[in-house]
């Protein structure tokens, strides 16, 4: 993937944070505590410099002063009660606060994308549901599984970009 080659060189390493809409969801804690495991290994078996955000505002921080790629998993899940569903969003993505396309095209024609703008740039994407008849505890290990796999799939990305 070339796009993966320009997006994924040049980092320091990536910033990683699990992000729980409902705090008091076990479900989602557990989900999370599993997510923070796999990517310490994930991480530790590429070799790659991994840094783990303790709140949302030290990603915040973070995500803007730091020279790394932000890889967030991001869960929401239903009400308590039955029946469940649980999704996760992952995505690799930098915050930028004054972004300008400085293409030929772009530059030639001064239009809007040559106007600084601010926003998150996603250079790679995966989401996972689970969903159970049953209550969202059901869903912890197949989800989990699910998160695991796409960031497997990140890592071998971000990995043979390095290449």
């Amino acid at each position: 993937h070339e796009k993966n080659k320009k997006n994924f060189i040049g980092w320091k390493g990536i910033l990683f944070y699990c992000s729980i809409e409902n705090q008091s969801n076990r479900a989602l804690n557990e989900i999370c505590e599993r997510s923070y495991t796999n990517v310490d290994f994930l991480a530790a078996s590429a070799k790659i410099n991994l840094v783990k955000a303790k709140s949302a505002s030290d990603l915040g921080f973070r995500a803007i002063v730091d020279d790394y790629l932000v890889l967030e998993v991001v869960l929401t899940a239903t009400t308590a009660g039955r029946p469940s569903a649980i999704h996760a969003n992952l995505r690799a993505y930098k915050s930028y606060s004054k972004a300008v396309d400085t293409s030929f095209l772009a530059t030639e024609k001064k239009g809007t994308q040559a106007e600084p703008r601010s926003g998150d740039l996603i250079m790679w994407e995966r989401s996972v549901i689970g969903a159970s008849s049953g209550a969202a505890q059901e869903l912890i290990a197949g989800v989990s599984s699910g998160i695991e796999q796409a960031l497997k799939q990140f890592f071998s990305d971000f990995l043979s970009a390095q290449r």
